[in-house]
């Protein structure tokens, strides 16, 4: 028979550092895989020609 898994989930998005926290990486660690798109993130929308918002990882995915 095949153990069950559950796995609990608090909210769908986390900060960089959030995430960071939680999994024990390094914030550093997690931009560089987000940037290699190992991590799942929510789509930023372009406010100007900066972009200032915020990343949020996706939880859920």
């Amino acid at each position: 028979m095949t153990p069950r898994i559950s796995i609990a989930i608090s909210v769908p998005y986390v900060t960089v550092d959030e995430f960071a926290r939680v999994s024990g990486m390094n914030p550093r660690t997690v931009k560089k895989y987000i940037s290699e798109s190992k991590l799942p993130i929510r789509k930023k929308q372009i406010t100007g020609k900066y972009d200032r918002s915020i990343t949020f990882i996706n939880m859920v995915t």
